[in-house]
Formats: C-alpha cells, structure tokens, sequence
C-alpha cells in the first residue's frame, strides 16, 4: 500500500484539477492552490528520491548475491571435476572403494551445481532484470523538470494576464475583478494539471515497484529456493545411502592402511634401535684422531739446524737473504742477520725430523 502521506497529495491533486475542469470560477481557485501545490510536489519529489535510491541498492545487492552465487558455482563445479580426477586416479591404483566414493561426490557435487545455476537464473530472471529495467528506464526520466517548467509557465501566463489586465482596466479606468486575473492561461494550467499526474504516475509505480512489487519478486524467488533446496536435499540424501554402502568397504581399505603403517613403523624402529647400537659399539672401537699422527724416526734426532732464504722487505731492490733456521723442542727458531739478537720462535703443532 502507498503510504497516507502520498494518497493525501494524490487526493489533492485529483481533487484541485477536478474542481478546475469542473467547477465554477475554476480559474481563481486552481491559482490560489498553486502555492500548495508546489509544497505538495517538492515533498512527493523527496520521497521519490528515497524511493529511488531504495531501489537501487536493492538492485545492487542482488547483483552482489548474483555475483557471489555465479563464483560459488565455479568453485564447485572446479571441486566435482578435480574429485573425479582423483577418483579416475584411485581407481587405476587399485583403490576401487576409495575411488568409487570420490566418484559418486563428484557426481553430486556436479548435480547441485547445476541446481543452483537454476536457482541464480531464476534470480536474474524474477528479480534482477525487472528491477534493472526499471532502475534503467523509467528512473531516468526526471519528471520534476517537466513539473517546475509547468508551474513557471503557468505562473508566468498568470502574472503577464494578470498586468495586462490591470494595465487595461487603468486605461479604462474600470475594477480588475479576481475572476479575470487568470484568462487567457487555459492551456498553461491545462499543461501544469497534465505535468502534475504524469509526476504522481510515476511517483506511484516507483512506490509500488519498491513496495508490493518488490515483495512480489522477493515470493517468486522463494518458490525457486524452495524447488533448489528440495532437489538438492534429494541429491545428498541419495548419497547418503550411497556412502552407507561402501562403509564396509571404505572400513576394509582404512584397516588394511593402519595395518601397513603399524609394520612400517615398527620396521622404522627397529632400524632407529640398530644404528643407535652400532654407533655406540664402533664410537668405543675406533681410533681416536690424533693431532701428531706420526713421530718420525728417532734415530735420525730430535732437533735440525739449516739456512733458510727470505726475501727482502726493501721497497726499492729485493734480494734473497739467506738465515739461519733450528727446529728444536717442537719450535721453530729464525735467526735474525745478526746473530746477537734473539731469534724468533714460533710453535709447531707437528714436529718431525
């Protein structure tokens, strides 16, 4: 239903207009209401405004549910197709229980699928389009210019009638009657009253169209969710008593694996316990590493002298300097070109002579 405030401006309307095609000094009295009038438009235009943009953020969360409904059906139809792929793989590796139960998921993951592409074209169809439509063709037209252009004309008309008259009755020297202010302004008021009813047609369907409308759309969408939710009960009830059938095959296939894993777990221990068991027997067996590997040959003495040749630290010539070298009690001592000064000693981790 229209709200009371609206039915009250359209009740005005149709009343002032009838009096005026009907009544008597009709002129006078439509003029004396057009202030109203305008007062009754512009809270009309506000209300449609609201209505307007009502119906567009319905229209744009139902495109957002169609969105939503159209990458959810993609997702699932990617889900059936990856499931029968790994049914047709279980299968070829001898797994026949595992593969039948992911084929027969595959097949009732495709069926809902395609139930609920029914369902978002039902959407797009009962709701969608009509309110697009609407948004796209009829909400467009801005009726309010008609209207303002009507009433400036018309009080314009009214206003040159109304000093023609006064400047005739000067001339004349007679009374301007209020009667009179107004002839000559037939068809402008004729065009106001026409601007006026097409305003409120339009202010009326867009109400309607939010309201009974719209309520309408929301029932013949339930009917088609009702029709989804049925058939794809009947798909998953249906596999249910599928996937009872193979419970004793599917029992059979995850006894035999926990049977494989226990013996693959025990041999893993076994193993874990005989490497641990020979790594502790050899580490007490074998040789240690030992930093002097060989002593060399005693007979041959424990200590050596000898010259060496190093090289000059001269920037301009380099030449080899010949010094004197002894190994002794594991160092190595290098004596400087003169004798006299202490030679310099440098320990040695081998020592062999």
């Amino acid at each position: 239903m229209l709200n009371e405030k609206f039915s009250e401006v359209v009740a005005d309307v149709i009343g002032f207009v009838n009096e005026d095609l009907h009544g008597t000094n009709s002129n006078t009295s439509f003029t004396q209401r057009v202030s109203q009038l305008r007062k009754s438009v512009e809270s009309s235009y506000a209300d449609l405004e609201q209505d307007k943009t009502a119906v567009k953020h319905v229209r744009k969360a139902i495109k957002e549910l169609l969105n939503s409904g159209r990458a959810h059906q993609q997702c699932e139809a990617d889900l059936s197709s990856l499931l029968d792929n790994l049914s047709n793989n279980a299968l070829k590796g001898g797994l026949g229980a595992v593969g039948a139960a992911l084929s027969k998921f595959s097949v009732a993951f495709s069926e809902v699928n395609a139930l609920l592409g029914n369902l978002m074209q039902s959407l797009s169809a009962v709701m969608y389009n009509p309110l697009d439509s609407f948004v796209n063709t009829e909400l467009k037209v801005d009726l309010r210019k008609g209207v303002d252009k009507a009433l400036k004309d018309y009080e314009t008309r009214v206003e040159k009638s109304r000093k023609e008259r006064l400047q005739s009755a000067r001339d004349s020297r007679l009374e301007v009657l209020p009667v009179e202010a107004s002839d000559g302004s037939d068809r402008e008021r004729h065009l106001l009253q026409l601007q006026l009813c097409e305003f409120l047609i339009t202010a009326a369907d867009v109400k309607s169209k939010k309201q009974s409308g719209l309520v309408q759309y929301l029932s013949d969408y339930c009917a088609c969710q009702l029709t989804y939710f049925k058939e794809s009960l009947r798909v998953l009830q249906q596999l249910h008593c599928e996937m009872r059938g193979l419970a004793e095959s599917l029992d059979a296939a995850r006894c035999e694996h926990e049977g494989e894993r226990r013996s693959l777990v025990k041999l893993r221990d076994e193993l874990r316990n005989m490497l641990a068991s020979e790594r502790d027997n050899g580490s007490g067996s074998s040789v240690a590493y030992s930093l002097h590997q060989s002593q060399g040959n005693r007979a041959h003495g424990t200590a050596k002298q000898g010259y060496l040749l190093k090289r000059s630290g001269s920037k301009v010539k380099k030449v080899w300097q010949k010094r004197r070298a002894a190994v002794t009690n594991g160092c190595f001592l290098l004596y400087h070109a003169d004798d006299s000064l202490a030679p310099v000693s440098l320990p040695l981790l081998t020592c062999q002579v």
